[in-house]
C-alpha cells in the first residue's frame, strides 16, 4: 500500500475525515499491511499552510508519523527516477512529483496506491501491476464494485 502526499496531509490534520486512511494506518500498525512512503512526502507534507507559523508540536508529530517503524520508507533512487521519466514520456502523469509517487509505488511493487488527485493520477487504472485510486476502506466486500469512495 503506498499513499500519496495528498492522503498523508488530510489524515494527518483530521484523522476522522476519511475512515478509509484511518483503516490503512491500523492495519498498517498491526502489520497486516506494508505501508510504503516516498521521502518525498517529508518535503511536500509540512502539517500546516506556508503561510502559517511554524508550530514545532505539529512537526514533531507529523515526523514522528511519517518516519515510524511501520512506514517503508521507498527511496529515491536511479530506478525510481527513471521509472518516473518514462511514465512522464508515455504521458501516463504529467507533474513530476507526482510522477516519482506512482514510481515509487511500481519499484516498490505496491498493490495500490491511494491519492485524492484525480487531476493528475490516472484514478481507475492499473499501471504496471499498481492499483491507483481515491482511498477506500481496506476489506469492505464492494473493494472491486467500481464504488471507490469511502463513505466520509
Amino acid at each position: 500500500m503506498y499513499l500519496d502526499t495528498n492522503a498523508w496531509i488530510v489524515w494527518f490534520n483530521d484523522r476522522t475525515a476519511n475512515p478509509a486512511i484511518g483503516r490503512v494506518m491500523e492495519w498498517t500498525d498491526t502489520g497486516q499491511i506494508r505501508l510504503l512512503i516516498s521521502p518525498l512526502v517529508l518535503v511536500e507534507a509540512l502539517g500546516t499552510p506556508l503561510s502559517a507559523d511554524v508550530d514545532t508540536n505539529v512537526q514533531r508529530d507529523l515526523l514522528d508519523l511519517l518516519t515510524s517503524r511501520n512506514v517503508t520508507p521507498v527511496e529515491f533512487d536511479q530506478e525510481v527516477a527513471l521509472k518516473a521519466r518514462e511514465l512522464r514520456l508515455r504521458r501516463i502523469i504529467k507533474p513530476a512529483r507526482d510522477a516519482i509517487h506512482l514510481a515509487s509505488a511500481i519499484v516498490a511493487e505496491a498493490d495500490v496506491l491511494m491519492t485524492w488527485d484525480g487531476d493528475d493520477f490516472p484514478l481507475g487504472d492499473t499501471i504496471e501491476g499498481v492499483y491507483v485510486s481515491k482511498p477506500y476502506l481496506l476489506g469492505d466486500p464492494d473493494l472491486f464494485t467500481g464504488d471507490l469512495e469511502a463513505e466520509s
